[in-house]
């Protein structure tokens, strides 16, 4: 699975929170890879994670109705979720398993009187423990979940959209392409995640993906978090 980690400075690695990349769709996979390799450039301790299993990247979406009314720690850990659109506006197929449940538990939080929120579930060994059982196994750790720190990569293609096919106009912008990256960055916001960074909206048809991540990384992302961890 992509959850090895990339090589960063271990002089530094030890003291620098993780960066947790999960890909939805193979274009994402591509962006998701870059991006992990670049931030593991810039000595950020890195994994890539398959967003069709979020669970084991260490966050869960939990009921937490009954958790104390003090305001909970957050993460340090941050995940960056890099999210395709295929064609009519839906989300590739990596990225289907998130949204339904992110879009199931704000339905939830609206519909009853219990509350659904993403939250940290960290384990001592993310390859080897299973979360899935876990989330079932202790109702009480929910009053230890901690608050999830994120950003969305949003990836698509104009010219994979129907509309677009027969005619192609320079006006054409990545929002045009993005529709399952910002539904990702609002439902996860709307579930009490904490986003640290602006969305990031990539065109593949316009080439230099690379260069942009790039410059997201540098100019938007880690100053977001070298801010947000002080």
């Amino acid at each position: 699975r992509d959850a090895a980690p990339l090589p960063a400075n271990p002089r530094v690695s030890a003291m620098v929170p993780e960066i947790r990349v999960l890909h939805g769709g193979e274009i994402a996979r591509e962006v998701a890879r870059d991006l992990a390799s670049c931030l593991a450039s810039r000595s950020r301790p890195t994994r890539v994670f398959e967003m069709a299993a979020y669970l084991d990247s260490g966050f869960d979406i939990v009921d937490v109705s009954d958790a104390p009314e003090t305001a909970p720690e957050t993460s340090t850990t941050a995940y960056v979720l890099v999210v395709e659109t295929a064609e009519f506006e839906n989300p590739a197929d990596g990225a289907v398993t998130l949204l339904r449940d992110l879009l199931a538990a704000n339905k939830k939080s609206r519909t009853t009187p219990r509350r659904w929120a993403v939250r940290s579930v960290e384990t001592s060994s993310l390859e080897t423990a299973s979360l899935d059982a876990e989330r079932k196994e202790n109702e009480a750790s929910v009053a230890r979940a901690k608050l999830v720190r994120f950003a969305v990569v949003a990836v698509g293609d104009t010219d994979a959209m129907a509309e677009r096919a027969a005619f192609r106009s320079k006006q054409n912008c990545a929002g045009d392409c993005n529709q399952a990256g910002q539904l990702a960055d609002r439902l996860f916001a709307a579930c009490g995640g904490v986003r640290v960074a602006p969305r990031l909206e990539i065109d593949v048809s316009r080439g230099a993906a690379e260069a942009q991540t790039e410059r997201w990384v540098d100019r938007t992302l880690l100053p977001a978090l070298t801010n947000d961890e002080g």
